[in-house]
């Protein structure tokens, strides 16, 4: 099975728009979604749209969760919180009411695929060190035994660890190849907002059977949602850390 893994979305449509051309190609089995689908740039609606309307497995992020839960923003930055408020205004009662309904994880799917924003301890904890790592994979052991990859979100930043193997930041379009029999930790990256110093869209596909993971990276007009960030009165910092992937 091929699995096309998004995550962090961040209502940036332009972003999104271009990698849905690129999964027309791909055509990957299934589509899954590790949420914050909403927050930072200015086409949430889209995103919302888009996610119900062709993910098979989605779960909710930081983001979404601070959106559903009027008057919460879990110790966000102002930056963070003020698109959170105007994120609230923005949707529809319907589509607030989608994030409202969407599961936290981890949620073990199928191939032994198990899906989750933050970690598989704590959806709003990010996988930050070795130690973050190390508990991961124990967790994993311990309430997921049939686990063989963990797709994880967050940091916006694409990676590969491996238990017990070298970390891999991966390339566009290189094979990382997965050894049987070991577990890994995966994360495609950030298709509205990617922070690994390089502006494209990122998302990744896993394929179960020929236990392969790429990474893609996507060019999009990132001066459009810059042009709209601005027009609608958000911060500048917003526009201008998309184009250098900061």
């Amino acid at each position: 099975m091929r699995y096309a893994i998004l995550s962090d979305l961040h209502g940036n449509e332009p972003a999104l728009r271009a990698v849905i051309q690129r999964l027309h190609i791909l055509l990957p089995d299934r589509v899954v979604c590790l949420g914050d689908l909403v927050g930072y740039n200015p086409f949430p609606t889209f995103c919302v749209r888009f996610v119900f309307e062709n993910c098979d497995f989605v779960l909710r992020g930081n983001h979404d969760k601070a959106v559903a839960q009027s008057g919460t923003c879990f110790e966000m930055n102002g930056i963070a919180e003020s698109v959170i408020r105007w994120t609230r205004a923005a949707l529809s009662t319907k589509h607030i009411e989608y994030l409202t309904q969407l599961p936290a994880g981890p949620i073990l799917i199928s191939d032994g695929l198990l899906i989750c924003h933050g970690t598989p301890m704590d959806e709003d904890r990010y996988l930050a060190d070795i130690n973050d790592v190390r508990e991961s994979f124990a967790y994993i052991g311990e309430s997921f035994r049939f686990a063989r990859f963990c797709a994880v979100g967050h940091t916006h930043i694409p990676i590969v660890i491996g238990e017990g193997e070298k970390t891999v930041y991966p390339k566009n379009g290189s094979v990382v190849k997965l050894e049987q029999g070991r577990r890994y930790l995966l994360n495609p990256g950030s298709v509205g907002q990617p922070r690994d110093g390089d502006f494209r869209a990122s998302f990744g596909v896993l394929d179960t059977e020929q236990l392969e993971f790429i990474v893609y990276r996507v060019s999009y007009a990132v001066e459009q949602t810059q042009k709209r960030i601005l027009e609608k009165s958000l911060h500048r910092f917003l526009a201008e850390r998309l184009a250098i992937g900061v």
